[in-house]
């Protein structure tokens, strides 16, 4: 690469990306990468590499969140969007300023907040996203295939991308986001890679969360979205109340020295909800104490009420359902970033570390971001509508296609 196209290199990575983000109608032909985008991208499903104890797709999303308020906004969030995340934020930091201050609890959730906001605002460009998304997610996949014998949990897939139940919730979320971008035959050697890692978790929640997603994929392109969920949400209410079930046949049996300790986490977690001011007990204090050791809970929203109280776990519900009201409404739906959500709520339900994590705000911003690719909510300032003036073709040609720049809807 010669200095010139170095420099090109640069300036398209850290410069204004509204023209890109705005002027291509497919963006499989944005066939250049944003360099911080694609390195967030294959960072961030890897959150068991640390650097000094500190995870490094936590830094990764921290530097991106940086860069991203240089740029400037493309799209609108919808009217209550930033107030609701602001709100969020402002509870638990209250809740932290009348118990402890837990200052690295606290910025990460900052970056949480900052990530959906920006994304949400089409300031990270996608296409360069999904791509590092799906180098990370499948050559995560593949580098921790020798974890089935040398991990920590035996026959199950851990290594690069958390534990079981982490990977699990990991290839799930992020990978329904990427599968968003692709397209055809690729999206299907991507969606079977994931898929494989999935299945070699041996995380029944996560199992259950993936027919949940694929089931609302396949219903939501032939019925209406009120059916669809009129036939899911019973359906997965009542497949919940199989999990014990599930527990005892003989592919589960193995653990049930895991199970009891889960339970006795859930009977301690219940046992803080109870003793528990109304304001909670501040970020980072979701964790229970059984016999001389201290654990992560195994349900994220009794972990979201612990560390925000009932008004916190209530403002992040209420994002959370603005979020998919929103993307249900739009004129162009994104069923994969549908999916997506939707897993994130299911995964909560056995996993503690789900609703405030990365993971979860990406898939929330975008969320947010089809929506606003979908209805045209364009940022109308500065530069921005002299630029959407010349650029009304391509736009035509997107609501043509009935396709959201950034994604591809189905």
């Amino acid at each position: 690469m010669s200095a010139e196209q170095g420099l090109e290199t640069w300036t398209r990575a850290f410069g204004d990306q509204v023209r890109d983000q705005l002027t291509t109608p497919d963006p499989k032909k944005a066939k250049s990468s944003r360099i911080p985008d694609w390195l967030f991208g294959i960072v961030l499903p890897l959150g068991a590499i640390t650097v000094s104890t500190i995870p490094i797709n936590e830094i990764a999303a921290a530097c991106i969140a940086l860069t991203m308020l240089t740029r400037r906004p493309v799209y609108r969030l919808p009217v209550f969007g930033v107030p609701l995340i602001m709100a969020v934020y402002g509870m638990l930091l209250v809740s932290g300023l009348a118990n402890s201050l837990d200052i690295r609890r606290l910025l990460h959730l900052g970056v949480w907040c900052v990530l959906i906001v920006t994304i949400g605002q089409g300031r990270l460009h996608m296409p360069s996203f999904a791509r590092g998304l799906t180098v990370g997610l499948v050559g995560g996949t593949i580098a921790s295939v020798p974890s089935l014998v040398s991990g920590g949990y035996a026959g199950r897939l851990t290594g690069y991308l958390g534990d079981p139940n982490a990977a699990g919730f990991v290839l799930l979320t992020l990978g329904a986001v990427a599968l968003s971008y692709w397209r055809g035959w690729f999206r299907g050697i991507v969606g079977l890679t994931i898929g494989a890692g999935i299945v070699l978790t041996f995380s029944r929640t996560t199992w259950s969360a993936t027919l949940f997603a694929l089931a609302w994929i396949w219903l939501s392109k032939r019925l209406h979205v009120s059916l669809t969920a009129l036939i899911l949400v019973p359906a997965a209410i009542w497949a919940s109340g199989q999990i014990q079930q599930l527990r005892d046949t003989t592919l589960f049996m193995q653990r049930e020295g895991s199970d009891a300790l889960r339970e006795r986490i859930n009977e301690a977690a219940q046992a803080a909800i109870q003793h528990m001011p109304w304001y909670g007990n501040g970020p980072g204090s979701a964790r229970v104490k059984v016999g001389d050791l201290t654990f992560f809970l195994h349900n994220s929203y009794d972990a979201t009420l612990i560390e925000g109280g009932w008004i916190g776990l209530g403002l992040t519900m209420l994002l959370f359902a603005y979020v998919i009201f929103h993307m249900l409404r739009s004129k162009s739906r994104n069923l994969y970033t549908e999916a997506a959500v939707f897993a994130s709520l299911i995964c909560a339900l056995s996993l503690g570390e789900v609703i405030y994590e990365l993971y979860c705000a990406v898939a929330l911003g975008v969320g947010f971001l089809a929506s606003a690719t979908s209805d045209r909510r364009h940022y109308g300032s500065d530069g921005v509508s002299a630029l959407m003036s010349r650029v009304t073709e391509e736009t035509s040609a997107w609501q043509g296609t009935g396709h959201s720049p950034g994604l591809v809807s189905d």
